[in-house]
């Protein structure tokens, strides 16, 4: 993989969660979920991604009240940093986060090109027995050269 293999904004296609090999969570953001994430040739990358259900505001977030902006908030993550890539993986570095706990984080992605989309997902780990995987497929905002892979 390079680094020109990224390059380019993407949209957020879906996410889903895998069990043991097998989808199960098909909708892992909600119904209406949406995101993008550019990756820079500077060698940064900047994640939005908006979970389904997010509840609109009753009048610009200056004004709404502190309720609706949090419920807002919870349904909204970002995140932005530089990116390394480390054999068959990525890396996002993050220095800055809608989450501040995670400034600092490092955030390893398996990759996998496919038809032409980008599918980005968490290291395997296990719960309660359970081998789990959250992937993100990513497609184009504009159509790939050929160095897509």
């Amino acid at each position: 993989m390079r680094q020109e293999d990224f390059l380019g904004s993407w949209m957020l296609r879906r996410c889903y969660e895998i069990h043991d090999g097998v989808v199960k969570d098909a909708n892992r953001l909600g119904e209406g979920a949406n995101g993008c994430i550019h990756y820079l040739p500077d060698g940064r990358v900047a994640v939005l991604i908006q979970y389904g259900g997010c509840p609109s505001l009753s009048a610009a977030p200056a004004v709404a009240s502190d309720a609706e902006v949090a419920a807002a908030a919870r349904r909204f993550y970002a995140y932005a940093g530089p990116f390394t890539i480390a054999g068959d993986r990525i890396v996002h570095h993050l220095d800055t986060c809608s989450n501040p706990n995670d400034v600092g984080a490092n955030y390893v992605r398996t990759v996998v090109f496919e038809d032409g989309r980008l599918i980005l997902g968490t290291p395997p780990e296990t719960r309660e027995g359970v081998v789990v995987e959250l992937k993100l497929d990513w497609e184009p905002v504009a159509p790939r050269g050929p160095t897509r892979q």
